[in-house]
């Protein structure tokens, strides 16, 4: 039987130095804002991201991709 890895993304809010700890894989939740595709905490930031909100921006979220 292969190895079992525990994953999940950054909307589940682990941060990276708990992850590690704990073994956990964490891969970026993707947007697309205003048709931009953003990741967070790759090339979107909370604070970015709700400045765009407030400021009408389209948000649409999806789920990381199974190759990621």
């Amino acid at each position: 039987m292969g190895s079992i890895a525990i994953v999940t993304d950054t909307n589940s809010g682990i941060m990276s130095a708990e992850a590690d700890a704990l073994g956990v894989h964490v891969v970026p939740m993707p947007f697309v804002v205003d048709g931009e595709e953003c990741f967070e905490g790759v090339n979107l930031d909370a604070e970015r991201f709700y400045e765009r909100q407030i400021a009408g921006a389209d948000i649409v979220t999806s789920q990381p991709s199974i190759v990621d």
